[in-house]
């Protein structure tokens, strides 16, 4: 499969996942939605418009490109995730 094509369908599927998880987590919280509802419409536009310049980068430059950016996000994310949710091991 290309590489560009194995992307988009990783980042459709990863789309489908999280908006699952979203429902999820509303469904178990009703209120999470009245009390946070301006970061969902933040995450919500930020997550379009990226969604959006990501999709004009990958059309214009070379497969190669697209999965080194690809990992290097995902790679970021992942450190992220570890020094959010371990930050009080990591820094006392």
């Amino acid at each position: 499969m290309e590489l560009k094509t194995a992307v988009g369908t990783s980042t459709f599927i990863m789309t489908f996942t999280a908006l699952i998880a979203a429902v999820s987590h509303i469904l178990i919280h009703p209120t999470i939605v009245l009390e946070k509802w301006d970061v969902m419409i933040l995450c919500i536009a930020v997550a379009t418009v990226s969604s959006l310049l990501s999709a004009r980068f990958a059309n214009r430059v070379p497969a190669r490109t697209v999965g080194l950016a690809t990992g290097a996000v995902l790679t970021i994310l992942g450190g992220a995730m570890l020094v959010l949710n371990y930050r009080s091991i990591l820094f006392g």
